[in-house]
């Protein structure tokens, strides 16, 4: 895959075709896999993109692409922009959990200890942000994540 240009995308589906293993030259090589996207060149959408540093085998397509602009809307895969854009609400459900802790006392060993304790946060926290985003629930909406945990 060293050969692989500026903004292009390489796309190999797994053996038993339920999955798309996807390559993506951005300012260096990032790497999927995914069950939804192909991968396929016609999956792109258009994003605000900073102009990488320009240096090395890839600077010439960089300046081809960017010219003199610092920031451009380019046509990236599709893939990368859904994950771009999920990744907030991963980082923000991380955020709202590091908040609190749920303590409770557990007498097994200590893998199932952290695995309980980190999907039972997991699992609140998840909850705390739908019932935010609820159009009508049919209680007040709790404020903080301490308040719903209670």
């Amino acid at each position: 895959m060293n050969n692989i240009k500026y903004n292009e995308i390489k796309s190999i589906p797994t053996v038993d075709d339920l999955d798309a293993q996807i390559a993506w030259k951005d300012n260096s090589l990032v790497l999927f896999l995914s069950t939804v996207y192909s991968g396929a060149n016609d999956q792109r959408t258009l994003k605000r993109r900073k102009k990488p540093a320009d240096k090395g085998a890839q600077s010439k397509l960089i300046q081809e692409t960017f010219g003199d602009a610092a920031i451009k809307v380019i046509p990236i895969p599709t893939v990368s922009a859904s994950y771009n854009d999920e990744m907030n609400h991963v980082d923000l459900g991380d955020q709202i959990r590091s908040y609190t802790s749920y303590e409770h006392q557990l007498r097994r060993g200590p893998w199932q200890t952290l695995l309980w304790s980190f999907l039972l946060n997991v699992a609140l926290a998840n909850s705390f942000i739908l019932q935010l985003k609820s159009s009508q629930p049919r209680w007040p909406p709790y404020k903080s994540l301490e308040s719903w945990k209670r």
